[in-house]
């Protein structure tokens, strides 16, 4: 089996959203190996690209963090070296192999908080947060549930707090070059085809937030978006 099967055919647990085919469940061989696949399947191109992004959040030390769907905490640790190590970060994802990664990797922090929970349900920590950031997570979701993802953001925000995500950008796949369109159709589910048609930047607007700033990412493809809540 080539790398490219196990990225493509290894996901269990697949989530029918609309109609559509959704992984926002990872377990089996995918998640015990993620950060390992996520690198092979960019040519060793991720690490560099997760983080920029998380540069590109504007994360200050000693705020409280939350990381929606952190899954094995690689991007919580990059957020807390940008924060100099120093806050509160917390982190809740529902796939139980994904998060046992992301306990192993902070060993002995009692600055950081990992929880099994929902993303759509009330938040399992009982304070606000600074920050709440999600990547490549939305488009897993049907667009109803977007919504109501980031109106329980802002819900859990501070006043001014900030609410960010990592995700594909709005676009027309036809306008895309080939080899990006196969790319996408490899490694992505089809309801991230849906997730394309809209521009979450202005759409997340009736969840109480205000588009801050944008940050294209690989060549305009991905982008960070920062919100603020109103």
């Amino acid at each position: 089996m080539t790398i490219e099967d196990l990225i493509t055919h290894s996901v269990m647990g697949k989530k029918i959203i609309d109609g559509l085919e959704s992984h926002i469940e990872l377990d089996g061989f995918t998640a015990r190996n993620y950060d390992l696949l996520m690198d092979l399947a960019s040519l060793g191109m991720y690490p560099k690209f997760i983080g920029s992004s998380m540069k590109s959040l504007g994360i200050k030390s000693g705020e409280t963090i939350l990381d929606l769907g952190c899954g094995t905490g690689r991007n919580l640790e990059l957020i807390m070296h940008r924060a100099d190590y120093k806050g509160d970060f917390n982190g809740i994802d529902i796939g139980e192999e994904m998060l046992a990664q992301a306990k192993k990797r902070f060993p002995g922090r009692d600055n950081v908080h990992l929880e099994i929970a929902s993303i759509l349900e009330p938040y399992p920590f009982k304070k606000e947060f600074d920050h709440i950031t999600c990547s490549f997570i939305l488009h897993g979701f049907s667009h109803e549930q977007r919504i109501d993802i980031a109106k329980n953001a802002a819900k859990h925000l501070k006043p001014g707090g900030i609410f960010s995500f990592l995700d594909w950008t709005p676009a027309k796949p036809e306008d895309w070059p080939g080899w990006f369109r196969f790319f996408f159709k490899k490694i992505e589910c089809p309801i991230a085809y849906e997730f394309i048609k809209h521009d979450y930047a202005k759409e997340f607007e009736e969840a109480g937030l205000e588009l801050l700033d944008i940050h294209p990412k690989v060549w305009g493809y991905a982008r960070v978006v920062r919100l603020k809540k109103k």
